[in-house]
């Protein structure tokens, strides 16, 4: 069963939530629990909610957090192996730079 509503709200990137947006949020969970009655979700990024952990732990929701992983799929050749040696050779690229 997939969700009965969901609601979205957009912030910027690098947003750092302020009392009002906190808020919002609280209102529009209030709304949905009402017009729904059911629990309702608040689903966010990983970055999101390491920027403010217990900003989010605070709302009376639950919060589910959306976690993603880097995975290099090989293409002519060109996977794990080629993708760190690239990593090793800017990294000791970089150390030769004079700042």
């Amino acid at each position: 069963i997939g969700p009965l509503k969901i609601e979205r709200l957009d912030f910027s990137d690098h947003h750092s939530f302020s009392s009002h947006d906190l808020q919002l949020i609280q209102d529009t969970l209030k709304k949905l629990v009402y017009q729904h009655k059911n629990n309702a979700v608040v689903l966010v990024t990983e970055k999101d909610y390491d920027r403010d952990p217990d900003v989010l732990r605070a709302l009376d929701a639950k919060v589910w957090v959306l976690s993603s992983c880097l995975q290099i799929i090989p293409h002519e050749g060109q996977g794990d192996d080629e993708f760190m040696r690239k990593v090793r050779e800017i990294i000791t690229a970089s150390r030769h730079v004079k700042l």
